[in-house]
């Protein structure tokens, strides 16, 4: 009498083929007749294909506890027999893809019920916008969605935050007085302050240290910050009026800083009094051309 075995594609155990292959394989392969192979308990959607000694039933996920039947018979009408019974396989593991965020793993879902309470992860700079059942983020899914085997992987979705960025224009002055950055994004535009008698050198996240800040830098701060400019004193030439003298021409001076050492002029049948601006005694700490007296 023909015997038959049975096996299913995948990694269920016997009893869970629910929603997959069932194969009913025949051992006899020798004494069967292929073309006398028939199926009986098995409804339409059932029969998948039959080739060599074996045929596929194709089982529904919204039957439970069916019993699928297969008899062959050899040349000699011997009749063999063999069944499964298709049960639903009740638990089930979601696997979170945290998708650049972090804090979740895992999570057991019971065929057919709602998924229930989900993880919520965290990414510096972003906000969680949900949970997905496709890698393209377009099948959205929480807690009342019905969990039925279509998935077993959950993605993350992200958006990145905004942030308020204050200028602080350190002794200067800024027409624009803060913007809206997006994180991971570059800054964009950022305004050009000016301070009489300095240079401005960039914009800095430090008041004395910190990073240079241009157009281009990608937002890492996960926060409104603020950005310091940053300052070099202009350096001026200072001409030397020898006002009837000799010995004196120009030096190079910093703004907002002393003088230093003044030249100091000759001339013939004269005391030299010092330098002046208009009508006023300069000395080593007092800028512009001076006149000497």
């Amino acid at each position: 009498i023909p015997t038959c075995t049975l096996k299913a594609t995948g990694e269920m155990s016997t009893e869970e083929y629910f929603g997959t292959d069932v194969i009913i394989s025949f051992a006899s392969y020798q004494d069967v007749n292929t073309d006398d192979l028939q199926v009986s308990g098995i409804k339409d959607y059932g029969i998948g294909s039959t080739t060599g000694n074996r045929f596929v039933v194709q089982t529904e996920d919204s039957v439970d506890g069916v019993t699928y039947t297969g008899y062959i018979e050899d040349r000699a009408g011997n009749i063999g027999t063999c069944s499964i019974t298709v049960k639903r396989k009740a638990e089930f593991v979601l696997t979170y893809n945290n998708n650049g965020g972090t804090g979740c793993t895992t999570k057991a879902v019971i065929y057919n019920n709602a998924v229930g309470d989900l993880c919520i992860p965290t990414r510096s700079g972003y906000s969680f916008m949900g949970w997905f059942s496709n890698e393209s983020l377009t099948n959205s899914i929480n807690s009342s969605t019905i969990f039925k085997n279509e998935y077993t992987d959950v993605y993350a979705k992200w958006k990145a935050n905004n942030y308020k960025v204050t200028f602080n224009a350190n002794g200067g002055s800024v027409g624009t007085s803060n913007i809206t950055v997006t994180y991971d994004s570059a800054y964009g535009t950022l305004p050009n302050p000016t301070r009489s008698g300095y240079t401005f050198k960039g914009w800095y996240t430090d008041v004395a240290e910190g990073t240079l800040i241009t157009n281009t830098t990608i937002v890492s701060t996960a926060k409104d910050h603020t950005l310091y400019a940053r300052w070099t004193p202009n350096i001026y030439t200072l001409t030397y009026n020898n006002n009837g003298g000799t010995g004196c021409t120009s030096k190079s001076v910093t703004y907002n800083s002393d003088y230093g050492t003044l030249c100091t002029p000759t001339r013939t049948g004269y005391t030299f009094l010092g330098w002046y601006t208009a009508c006023l005694l300069y000395t080593s700490d007092a800028a512009d051309d001076l006149i000497g007296v």
